[in-house]
């Protein structure tokens, strides 16, 4: 295995120790360093979007590389000074004889008589930092390693309570309302009582919690605009990074990047290295599918879309209990507009009222909608975006008739608007390579009717190129088209 062996003065003194402890510091952080520029670097030759995404942290990377060369290289120079050697490392089974240094009282330099005795001084091995997904890429590692399940002993329930009010690492927080909700959320699962149901879990989990809340905090504190983040709230930042500093004194559950301020992201942002820490957190859940609301909206969709509608039907409860469950709010316009024709089955139980009022205030958003598309309703006359929006080419992820598109089209007057699908994959995969050739002018997505890559491809590439996203999270028709243009336009 090539790497680094270290070997120099005996332990005489403070000096030696310290110098030692600070070489073997200074080696693991310029391979670490080195290991993410050859990832980048690689990346660099398949990723088209790699020169807006990765280009400054790249260089920050090689500047960082060559400062810590330089401190490098002054502590091996020290090392030698004294007498010491400092070698590449050969294969495990090779031994290498080095030179023993002059002790303290000695010259500065080696002499000859110091030389006299060779000595085997045992190995202090370097491991060598591979390079992984997670360094690279803001989304799911490529290559995961085999999951690390925790004991039976500790309580499921626990975690994925803990979990839940954590919520999963989200998108890059852009407003102030996000910064509030995310500072809500670390608060909460940081609470007194929630520290002390951490205590209590292995301490790969402690460990991956402390992550997860650090990345996430780091994330605020140097990611995120700081107009962004409420003066009344920096204290509440300061007491998320003093509780996982005191939990880690106190229960010891293993090093965490971040708790120093000179700490970087182990992969390409704080919040990807979140993302890793919830990867490895659903790990150790028996079942990791309750932390994915994707994957049981899917699930749930299926289902209504395949079962008759009945008013006992407790295949489909279950099925829309667990995407609840999962994460889902249950007032989401996608759970929403699936549950609907099964609207009576859900009064058999209790745990489903906020869906059924979701699902009564959407079908009067309906109705509305179709009120004003069949009624002739227009735009303002001094509509103050209009010249945003007329002869501008829209895409629209959602799904309408024929006369509702036909309707909404003469009334926005857009030179072209294409309409997608939800889960029309190779659609979305057209519109995101017409974005990045800013042939678009604004996407509208119609929330219900929006498939589950809607957010993981449109919306990463709308962002890159400040293409403005209109969301509608109600109903259909002009009014609810107009009012999310101008949220959109007016931020964008």
């Amino acid at each position: 295995m090539s790497g680094f062996e270290q070997s120099g003065p005996s332990s005489e003194g403070s000096g030696h120790a310290s110098l030692q402890r600070e070489f073997e510091l200074a080696t693991n952080n310029l391979l670490e360093l080195q290991s993410e520029v050859g990832s980048l670097l690689q990346r660099s030759v398949t990723d088209p979007l790699f020169e807006h995404r990765f280009r400054h942290r790249l260089e920050e990377l090689q500047r960082q590389r060559k400062d810590m060369m330089i401190i490098w290289a002054r502590i091996a120079l020290t090392w030698k000074m004294w007498g010491g050697n400092v070698v590449l490392e050969g294969a495990p089974d090779e031994q290498s004889a080095v030179l023993p240094p002059p002790s303290t009282a000695q010259a500065s330099f080696p002499s000859s008589s110091a030389r006299s005795e060779p000595e085997i001084i045992s190995r202090s091995r370097i491991r060598r930092v591979e390079p992984r997904a997670s360094m690279i890429d803001d989304g799911p590692v490529s290559e995961p390693s085999a999951p690390v399940r925790a004991p039976l002993e500790y309580d499921h329930e626990a975690l994925l309570e803990v979990l839940r009010v954590l919520g999963e690492p989200g998108r890059p927080i852009d407003h102030t309302e996000g910064v509030r909700e995310e500072l809500g959320r670390l608060c909460s699962g940081t609470s007194a009582f929630r520290i002390d149901v951490w205590a209590r879990m292995p301490k790969a989990i402690q460990q991956a919690l402390v992550g997860i809340v650090v990345s996430r905090a780091r994330h605020v504190q140097d990611e995120v605009d700081p107009d962004h983040i409420p003066a009344e709230m920096s204290g509440d930042l300061d007491r998320v990074f003093s509780s996982m500093t005191s939990f880690s004194k106190r229960e010891q559950p293993g090093f965490v990047f971040g708790l120093q301020r000179h700490h970087h992201p182990r992969g390409l942002t704080w919040l990807a290295d979140a993302r890793r820490w919830w990867a490895d957190l659903a790990d150790f859940l028996p079942d990791p599918g309750l932390l994915n609301p994707d994957r049981a909206l899917a699930e749930l969709r299926r289902a209504a879309a395949t079962t008759p509608v009945a008013d006992e039907n407790e295949a489909l409860l279950a099925i829309a209990g667990k995407a609840i469950d999962a994460g889902l709010d249950p007032e989401d316009p996608r759970l929403v507009s699936a549950m609907i024709p099964h609207y009576d089955a859900l009064r058999k139980e209790a745990r489903f009222k906020h869906l059924r009022k979701a699902i009564r205030e959407l079908r009067k958003l309906d109705e509305q909608s179709e009120a004003e598309l069949t009624g002739g309703t227009e735009l303002p006359e001094d509509w103050a975006f209009e010249g945003l929006v007329d002869g501008r080419i829209a895409i629209i992820v959602g799904d309408a008739p024929e006369e509702v598109r036909k309707r909404l089209s003469e009334v926005f007057r857009w030179a072209r608007a294409d309409w997608i699908t939800g889960d029309a994959g190779r659609s979305l995969e057209e519109a995101v390579d017409r974005i990045r050739q800013g042939q678009v002018d604004h996407v509208i997505v119609v929330r219900r009717f929006a498939g589950l890559d809607a957010d993981r491809l449109l919306l990463p590439v709308c962002e890159l190129a400040r293409v403005p996203v209109a969301d509608i999270k109600g109903g259909f028709g002009v009014t609810a088209f107009r009012k999310a243009l101008e949220v959109a336009l007016e931020h964008g």
